[in-house]
């Protein structure tokens, strides 16, 4: 079964990262990804922002469509995950950590 633009839901939100990718998640996903980390104390708007305007981003290791936002966020950084695909990209989840992973920069502040 083939989806056209028009049968997909509403994206939660879309925005471009500094590298010029679009990036989007659904509400649904949106629910999934603070279900799988529920003490973790961020909001919707500060993936957002580590999306907009990270300190920086760097390419996955294992899979070099996937890009590693990072943004400091109280005592900890926020890393956004999302993989792009012909320079649009999907949230894949995020979570606060305290180190940056290894991996090629791509851009930084």
């Amino acid at each position: 079964m083939n989806l056209d633009e028009t049968q997909l839901p509403e994206p939660l939100f879309e925005v471009i990262s500094p590298l010029g990718t679009k990036v989007r998640t659904h509400s649904y996903h949106w629910y999934m990804v603070r279900h799988k980390h529920p003490n973790h104390d961020f909001l919707l708007d500060d993936a957002i922002k580590c999306i907009a305007n990270p300190d920086i981003i760097k390419k996955s290791l294992k899979d070099d469509r996937v890009r590693l936002s990072y943004k400091q966020h109280v005592k900890y950084l926020l890393i956004v995950v999302y993989k792009t695909l012909n320079g649009s990209g999907f949230l894949m989840t995020c979570y606060l950590t305290d180190k940056i992973k290894k991996g090629e920069t791509l851009w930084q502040k």
